[in-house]
């Protein structure tokens, strides 16, 4: 005598614990991405106002780049994020140690006191960056 067997159905793809794990991936990723410029550059917590140029004419630069930022309050921000000045010199040094081949970019508010500035050159210095190599953000317009 033959008895019905019971067949087993197919379970499919568990959704729900997917979904689960995409909305987590989701919020993950939206925490902790840095929005960047159209230009390329990363979003910074400065406002910088570049001093401007009628004369000079320049192109911008496309390579690996750390940029470091000093605001008309005399603030301070390496790669987007505030660094206070007496940590300068060893967040900057751990930076160049981490990519030696980037180049710093300065980016200075027209308004900034021009001894912060030194300062700083000189912490570029004492980290060990080519003072050479250090290019400086300068808006271009158009000459008449």
């Amino acid at each position: 005598m033959t008895f019905y067997q019971v067949r087993k159905r197919s379970q499919g793809i568990p959704i729900v614990p997917m979904v689960d794990i995409v909305t987590i991936l989701l919020l993950f990723f939206t925490q902790t991405t840095k929005f960047m410029h159209p230009s390329g550059e990363a979003r910074s917590e400065l406002r910088i106002k570049a001093p401007t140029t009628k004369y000079m004419h320049g192109e911008p630069s496309e390579s690996d780049q750390i940029l470091l930022e000093l605001s008309a309050e005399g603030k301070i921000a390496l790669n987007g994020e505030i660094v206070e000045k007496d940590r300068l010199k060893e967040v900057l040094a751990a930076q160049i140690r981490e990519r030696p081949a980037a180049k710093v970019q300065c980016a200075v508010d027209k308004a900034a006191p021009m001894g912060e500035f030194i300062g700083i050159w000189d912490m570029l210095a004492a980290a060990g960056v080519d003072m050479e190599q250090i290019r400086v953000k300068i808006d271009f317009e158009k000459a008449d």
